[in-house]
């Protein structure tokens, strides 16, 4: 895994974040996705195969993921070692519903796999970002924290770090976002229909991060010309055939249904 600084990474680069949209496989994006400089991927999209390239492009020059898709790591341990990972920058979101919780920092950080990995946030940045936003409102048992057990999304916190810390590139572009607007018409057990293109679900009962926040936020960012942002289709709100044939050769169907 690269360690170099990352703004010396991308200097000067034209730059993609690439989403997990549930619209993501309705499109062959992938050489538009491979034509920039330094494309960079969210959580589970890492376990991508060959079939799904022309969909997500081919490259992960930069990944981003948080606890719930760190221990991918350990699924593709030959691909992150020596194969076509072995120089894929880590950037790593700290964001978690405990995020006030200082008796759990040392069991959680244990349970990371120990490789190479650039911390987004420190939890400080973090509490003092999210309280601008007004994402932070109360949590559980009375410990403040995300809004209604809500946390921010990678996406959403992978722009605010390419908007507020990290701008040395030449452009950004985004792609595969539309901050759940778009679910899918199947979902695996209980729980929210589906918003990513893999299916990660589990029995939560609730929607795990403030849609319309971040999504009012980016569309300031558009409006700024902070970003450029590649719709899909569309922005509305809308339930997306599932093909299951989306996953086929994938692990999807057995680790999303253990670490979503």
């Amino acid at each position: 895994m690269l360690t170099i600084p990352i703004n010396e990474f991308l200097k000067n680069k034209r730059v993609v974040l690439v989403g997990n949209s549930v619209e993501m496989m309705n499109y062959e994006y992938g050489d538009f996705i491979d034509s920039f400089d330094v494309v960079i991927h969210h959580g589970a999209a890492i376990a991508k195969t060959q079939a799904q390239y022309k969909n997500l492009g081919s490259r992960t020059d930069i990944w981003i993921t948080g606890t719930f898709r760190f221990h991918v790591v350990k699924t593709l341990k030959d691909d992150f070692e020596s194969g076509q990972y072995k120089d894929t920058l880590i950037l790593f979101n700290r964001v978690r519903t405990k995020l006030l919780d200082v008796d759990s920092n040392i069991p959680w950080e244990n349970s990371l796999p120990q490789i190479p990995k650039i911390d987004m946030f420190s939890d400080i940045e973090l509490i003092e970002t999210l309280d601008e936003l007004n994402y932070m409102e109360g949590f559980g048992n009375g410990v403040r924290g995300p809004k209604n057990g809500m946390r921010p999304s990678a996406g959403f916190m992978s722009l605010l770090y390419f908007t507020r810390k990290v701008t040395s590139y030449k452009s950004l572009d985004i792609i595969g976002f539309d901050f759940f607007r778009k679910i899918t018409d199947e979902k695996r057990g209980g729980g929210d229909k589906p918003f990513s293109w893999y299916l990660p679900i589990k029995d939560c009962g609730s929607h795990p991060h403030n849609g319309k926040l971040e999504y009012d936020y980016v569309k300031k960012l558009e409006k700024q010309k902070k970003i450029k942002w590649n719709v899909l289709s569309d922005l509305k709100e809308e339930k997306i055939k599932y093909d299951r044939k989306w996953l086929d050769g994938t692990i999807f169907n057995k680790w999303a249904d253990e670490k979503s």
